[in-house]
């Protein structure tokens, strides 16, 4: 068996690790940078993820870039060989080609991919810093080191510039440690200091820009990233960051503090959802204190101005109700246990009466068949596409402005946004019985598809995703977004 130092650090706790090949050789890459990819270098990602036994399963993957070396290429397979011996054969394989990711390999970064020089991402792609390089229909960002510029044209769509914004934020926030100045601008309202970079503005196309000259000197250290029909997914921590809370949950409140207003104040009823992911990690999530936020698959801790709760659903697991009962520690309360099924009147009472709730157990083991699946369905480019969205469903994946289909295996969502257009809305419920049909799983025809729209979800929708917050659509997710930077 061939022997690499960095096999030793493989898969020896659950959690994402990724390796460049660099002359030849394994480096490991800091996860700082994880999700950014140079497109003339290949990479090794590997996926440790422990089942509910406490076995550790492995997805591994080997990335090539656009303008990767044959040899380099090579490399990275034979490494990805290697390191499959070393690891007793266990792991699944997987050949990964820049702007042809898998869903799965995808879902790993939740910033998105950035490409370094070139190439069609997902997240980012870097492009000369010019203002050829612009266009009406998209967004950009201009990133000067302690400045950070987004720019979005007059013909980008506002989901668009959430996800541009969002982008632009991880970087202030996550490379530069919040010290970097983030300017947020539309098109004809252009600082002096992009100017002073990128020279007179010309008059931009809807596609492609025109020629244009200025001082290249102004350019040096500067990066310009592209953000085209993007589908960035956030607020999914991905699991190298959740595993470095060493089995005690994550905790996220509602309302929180913003640069401006600082701390919100909080709620006399409080309710916290607990859920794990399938390498046993947890993540507690403030939802409004309400039954209908209650899940089968969940723990939920309740805690009011007289008494506390930490209810169990019948599909929880251990894990969540360790998290659970660390965040009690947090809160300095000792709640009373109840299990799904036997609720004491004054628990109903505290979340204002008893209601509707999923209670559709949700798939947590990777090794179960038939995880739930979210797709993204719009014309905006001209012709109908169906994009999946990776990683754990969360309610900002909704767009306003496009029609959503949720395959949870025993039943097919539509989900229809405000915004979206007509044809989007006739060709999804159509594309919804093609999937279906298409599926090689051989599904069940007799499969209800339910539809449903944004404003109006029942329980059994709402159930598969995290936090879910029925006030989300009261406020515009842009605005909302602006108010906490």
């Amino acid at each position: 068996m061939v022997y690499h130092p960095e096999f030793e650090r493989a898969g020896r706790k659950a959690g994402l690790q990724v390796w460049r090949v660099e002359n030849m050789d394994l480096v490991p890459v800091a996860e700082s940078l994880y999700g950014r990819f140079y497109t003339g270098d290949s990479y090794l990602v590997l996926k440790s993820t422990s089942n509910r036994r406490g076995d550790l399963q492995y997805d591994l993957h080997y990335w090539q870039g656009a303008e990767c070396s044959i040899d380099e290429s090579g490399a990275a397979a034979i490494f990805a060989v290697q390191m499959d011996d070393f690891l007793k054969g266990e792991p699944i394989q997987y050949r990964e080609v820049q702007g042809y990711e898998s869903a799965t390999f995808s879902g790993y970064f939740k910033t998105g991919l950035t490409y370094m020089q070139g190439g069609v991402a997902s997240g980012a792609t870097e492009v000369p810093v010019s203002w050829e390089s612009f266009n009406r229909g998209d967004s950009f960002i201009l990133d000067l080191g302690r400045v950070v510029i987004q720019w979005s044209g007059c013909q980008s769509n506002g989901f668009e510039k959430l996800k541009a914004t969002l982008v632009s934020k991880s970087i202030r926030d996550n490379e530069r440690s919040g010290r970097a100045e983030l300017v947020i601008v539309d098109e004809g309202a252009e600082p002096t200091k992009m100017i002073e970079v990128l020279g007179a503005k010309p008059d931009l196309p809807d596609s492609s820009g025109d020629d244009t000259q200025t001082d290249v000197s102004n350019r040096k250290g500067a990066r310009l990233y592209k953000m085209s029909n993007v589908r960035v997914v956030q607020g999914k921590e991905p699991a190298h960051l959740m595993s470095l809370f060493g089995g005690r949950p994550m905790v996220i409140y509602k309302g929180g503090a913003s640069r401006n207003d600082g701390q919100s104040e909080r709620a006399e009823t409080r309710l916290f959802q607990v859920r794990a992911n399938p390498a046993g990690d947890t993540k507690a999530v403030e939802v409004d204190p309400s039954s209908s936020c209650l899940n089968s698959s969940d723990v939920f801790l309740l805690v009011s101005s007289s008494a506390s709760w930490m209810w169990k659903g019948k599909s929880s697991s251990l894990a969540e109700v360790k998290g659970a009962e660390y965040l009690a520690g947090i809160l300095q309360v000792t709640p009373t246990q109840l299990e799904e099924g036997e609720e004491e009147d004054a628990f109903w009472e505290s979340l204002g009466g008893k209601s509707d709730y999923c209670q559709v157990p949700r798939i947590n083991n990777k090794i179960d068949a038939h995880p739930p699946r979210l797709f993204a369905c719009s014309n905006k480019t001209g012709r109908f596409q169906m994009e999946e969205v990776p990683g754990e469903l969360t309610q900002d994946d909704l767009a306003p402005d496009d029609v959503m289909i949720l395959d949870t295996w025993a039943q097919v969502f539509v989900w229809i946004g405000k915004e979206a257009q007509e044809e989007e809305k006739m060709e999804a419920a159509a594309s919804a019985v093609r999937y279906m049909e298409a599926d090689p799983a051989a599904r069940d025809p007799r499969t209800p598809i339910v539809t449903v729209k944004q404003g109006s979800e029942p329980p059994t929708f709402t159930g598969w995703f995290l936090g879910w917050n029925h006030e989300f659509w009261n406020i515009d997710p842009l605005k909302r977004l602006m108010q906490s930077l």
